[in-house]
C-alpha cells in the first residue's frame, strides 16, 4: 500500500488572494451590471425624450445636457431619488444577509446575467430609437405635449400654500370674504325650496239612461307644504373655501415667503425651461434628420450663471413692482408702531435692496394679533413695490 492511499486523496488548495479578488470583481461586476439596467429601463420608461437624445442624439457628449438633467431629476422627483437610494441601500442589506445563496447564483450564472442585464438596455434603446425616429413624426404633437408636461412640472414648481380646516383665525375681513365668496358660488344655486303636496279624496254617484243623466259629487281636499333651505357656511368655513379655491387655481394669487425661496423656485423653473428647449431643439432635428437635413446650428452663445443670476433679479423687481391682485405671504410679521392703524411688516428681502411687505388692517376689523410671529397672510395687494421699498397689502385674512 503507498504513502498516497495511507494518506487519502490530497485536499483542495484554498484559493489565493488574486483568486479572491477577481471572483469579488466579477460579483460587483455582475451585480452593478444589473443595478444600472434597472436604472436605464426605468429611466427610459419615464424619460424617453431624454434618454433618447442623450444616445441618438449624442448629447452625453456634452455635460451640460447631462447636468441639467440630474438638476431635474434632483429638484422635481426628490423623492424618486430618494427611494432609489433607500432601494439600493435595503439591496445591499439583503445581500449581506444572503450573500451565501446570492454568490453561488452570481458565481454560477454571472455571465448569463450580465448578458441580459446588456440585452435588455440595448433592447430599450432599439425601442427608443425605433419610436422617436419614424418617418412619420409629428413634431407638433410631440412640442404640444411636452409643454403640456412642462405646465404641469411648472404647477408643482410654483406651489400654493395648503389649505385646510381647522384654521385658527386671527382676523377675518368679513365684508371682502362675503364678496369673494357670492363670487365664487354656482349661479342659481338653490338656496330655499318649497314643496306644495295636494291630495283630494272624492266619491260619486250617477244614473243615466234615455238621454237624461244626473252626478253628484262629494269631495274633500288637503294640503301640506314642506320647506328646504341650504345650510349656511360660518365665516371662518367660507373663508376656508374661498382660500382653497384661490390657492388651487394655478395663477389667481402670488406667493411670498422670503427672497431666497423665491430664487430657489426660479432656479428649479428655469432647469425645467431649458430642459424643455433641448427637448424641443432634439425633437426638431429629428424631424430635420427624416427629411434628410443637417441638424439646426446651435446658438453661439449661452448665459453664464452670473447672467442668469441677475436675469432673475430683474424679474423679481419686475413682478414686485407690477404687483397687483391677490397674494399669499408667509413669514414672520411684527407690528409696526409708526401709525394708529394696526399694521403689519414682514422683511421680505435685504439684498440687493431693503423689501418690506405692509399689510393693512382695517380700523373695523377686530384683530387678536402677536405683536412678533410666524403668520400667513391672505390679502389684496393696495400698491405695488414703491421707491421706498414697501408693498402695501389690505388684509383678508391672517392667521
Amino acid at each position: 500500500m503507498t504513502e498516497t492511499a495511507l494518506i487519502g486523496p490530497a485536499a483542495p488548495h484554498p484559493p489565493t488572494r488574486l483568486q479572491k479578488t477577481i471572483a469579488n470583481v466579477k460579483r460587483v461586476f455582475t451585480l452593478m451590471s444589473v443595478v444600472l439596467a434597472v436604472y436605464l429601463l426605468v429611466g427610459c420608461w419615464m424619460f424617453p425624450d431624454w434618454w433618447y437624445g442623450w444616445l441618438w442624439q449624442r448629447q452625453f457628449a456634452d455635460p451640460e445636457y447631462t447636468a441639467e438633467g440630474l438638476h431635474v431629476l434632483l429638484d422635481q422627483y426628490f423623492w424618486l431619488v430618494l427611494t432609489i437610494i433607500f432601494l439600493v441601500l435595503a439591496a445591499a442589506v439583503l445581500g449581506r444577509i444572503f450573500k451565501h445563496r446570492l454568490f453561488r447564483i452570481v458565481d454560477a450564472a454571472g455571465g448569463m446575467i450580465v448578458l441580459g442585464s446588456s440585452a435588455a438596455v440595448l433592447l430599450a434603446f432599439l425601442f427608443l430609437y425605433h419610436t422617436y425616429h419614424s418617418d412619420q413624426m409629428n413634431p407638433l404633437g410631440d412640442i404640444n405635449e411636452l409643454s403640456e408636461r412642462v405646465q404641469n412640472e411648472l404647477r408643482l414648481i410654483y406651489t400654493s400654500p395648503v389649505i385646510g380646516p381647522p384654521i385658527d383665525f386671527d382676523y377675518i375681513n368679513k365684508e371682502r370674504v362675503d364678496a369673494l365668496y357670492n363670487q365664487l358660488e354656482p349661479e342659481l344655486q338653490e338656496k330655499e325650496r318649497t314643496v306644495a303636496q295636494n291630495s283630494t279624496d272624492q266619491a260619486k254617484v250617477g244614473a243615466a239612461g234615455g238621454g237624461i243623466s244626473a252626478e253628484v259629487t262629494k269631495g274633500k281636499g288637503a294640503s301640506s307644504t314642506s320647506s328646504f333651505a341650504r345650510t349656511h357656511f360660518s365665516q371662518e368655513r367660507e373663508c376656508i373655501e374661498v382660500m382653497k379655491y384661490i390657492a388651487d387655481t394655478y395663477g389667481s394669487a402670488r406667493y411670498y415667503a422670503t427672497r431666497e425661496r423665491w430664487i430657489r423656485t426660479r432656479e428649479a423653473a428655469d432647469g425645467v425651461l431649458d430642459m424643455q428647449q433641448k427637448e424641443n431643439a432634439a425633437i426638431l432635428n429629428r424631424f430635420r434628420a427624416s427629411l434628410g437635413l443637417a441638424p439646426a446650428p446651435e446658438s453661439a452663445k449661452k448665459p453664464t450663471e452670473a447672467e442668469r443670476r441677475a436675469k432673475r433679479e430683474e424679474i423679481l423687481g419686475s413682478e414686485l413692482h407690477d404687483l397687483q391682485g391677490l397674494v399669499f405671504l408667509d413669514g414672520i410679521f411684527s407690528k409696526s408702531a409708526t401709525t394708529d392703524d394696526p399694521v403689519l411688516l414682514e422683511k421680505f428681502s435685504t439684498a440687493p435692496r431693503k423689501v418690506y411687505f405692509r399689510v393693512h388692517i382695517p380700523k373695523s376689523g377686530k384683530a387678536d394679533i402677536p405683536p412678533r410671529g410666524v403668520l400667513r397672510v391672505f390679502g389684496d395687494v393696495l400698491r405695488p413695490l414703491d421707491a421706498d421699498g414697501y408693498i402695501d397689502i389690505r388684509a383678508i385674512a391672517i392667521y
